[in-house]
């Protein structure tokens, strides 16, 4: 879990592309907030 929250933290903002039910592509950003008990 260290290795993966290190890499969030100096990557926090991801993308997702996904396809819209109008066929259109969609390009949403997620941002990292943090880890706690083991959960992110």
């Amino acid at each position: 879990m260290n290795e993966v929250v290190k890499f969030l933290t100096e990557n926090s903002v991801q993308y997702l592309a996904t396809v819209g039910r109008d066929g259109k592509a969609k390009c949403r950003p997620f941002m990292f907030a943090g880890e706690k008990d083991g959960k992110l």
